[in-house]
């Protein structure tokens, strides 16, 4: 992470919804020793790019699984996650957007969000 960007304010339950499937859908079922990699950078003025990368089974065999295994629940943080998206997008009037990809050797999740930070205690923030 660029050193600059150490007091970014991220929107909440973001990330964590991203390390989560990951971890379920793309590590656990590569029965190895998995690794989530985070890159974060400002796209621009407005804009931070967060980048979450695994080295799972990657989407395309995490679709066949699921496609051959009974469903016993709907899984609902991604469609969650891309209406979140899509209102901070609205919100700020920004080019926010959330982009997949299967690397290869896992996946690849890019996502831009507004560009905030923390300004001092008395909790300014600076859009």
């Amino acid at each position: 992470m660029q050193k600059t960007l150490n007091k970014t304010l991220v929107p909440s339950l973001l990330l964590q919804t991203l390390a989560e499937n990951a971890i379920l859908h793309g590590i656990t079922p590569a029965q190895k020793d998995g690794t989530i990699k985070l890159n974060v950078t400002k796209k621009n003025e407005r804009l931070l790019s967060i980048q979450v990368i695994d080295n799972g089974i990657g989407l395309g065999a995490s679709k066949k699984l699921k496609a051959a295994e009974p469903q016993t629940h709907e899984s609902k943080g991604t469609n969650i996650l891309i209406t979140r998206v899509e209102a901070l997008a609205q919100i700020h009037n920004l080019d926010c957007s959330i982009e997949f990809k299967d690397t290869g050797s896992g996946t690849a999740v890019k996502l831009f969000v507004p560009y905030s930070i923390y300004q001092d205690e008395k909790k300014n923030i600076i859009s």
